[in-house]
């Protein structure tokens, strides 16, 4: 256990990206995840709590990250919250239809707690982009590279999302994903898996 604190005192009080050994992570008791909003450096996120599909990812300074299907569906602490998404039923990262079907479309209404409060209509459109190696923890995952479209409507603000599917067993490894008009890109990459 004073080991587990040690290490959480090193990932929590460092000023830069952090960046922990594959050692380090696999001594973690949590599933954990690599973080970075914006500018602001990479941070350790630790998964607090699963309900069905949705994992609730925790910051040390308490901002809450919500995946379903590795992307992200909800925040809570950040200047501009995304508080809904909707349609995650027919999302295509549920299946991984992505990359059956490059020319999907998929319609889903987001809200935020901040400017663009009444909810939008988004419009997503997909492209494979290519393919990478992804290195995590000592293990290569071979990914296809998804890009999301995304359109809002009335004011057609648009952006990029991108996706890393592994290639082997569909699950998303990495992601960049905006979650709205004008708010800061976040990429998240998963690390130490979790296992019920």
């Amino acid at each position: 256990m004073q080991k587990t604190i040690e290490t959480f005192g090193y990932v929590f009080n460092k000023p830069d990206d952090i960046v922990l050994t594959s050692s380090e992570l696999r001594a973690l008791p949590y599933a954990s995840a690599y973080i970075k909003v914006g500018d602001v450096p990479q941070a350790l996120v630790i998964l607090a709590y699963v309900d069905g599909p949705r994992m609730s990812w925790v910051s040390a300074d308490g901002v809450m990250f919500v995946t379903q299907y590795g992307r992200l569906i909800k925040t809570v602490g950040l200047p501009n919250d995304l508080r809904y998404l909707g349609s995650l039923d027919k999302d295509p990262l549920k299946t991984s239809r992505v990359d059956k079907t490059p020319s999907m479309v998929w319609y889903s209404v987001a809200e935020w707690s901040k400017k663009y409060t009444s909810g939008y209509p988004l419009s997503m459109h997909y492209t494979q982009a290519g393919n990478e190696v992804l290195n995590i923890m000592d293990h290569s995952y071979k990914t296809m590279i998804v890009e999301e479209h995304v359109v809002t409507a009335p004011d057609e603000a648009r952006w990029l999302n991108l996706f890393w599917i592994d290639e082997q067993t569909g699950q998303v490894r990495k992601f960049q994903q905006q979650l709205g008009p004008s708010l800061p890109m976040i990429e998240m990459t998963f690390l130490k898996p979790y296992s019920s």
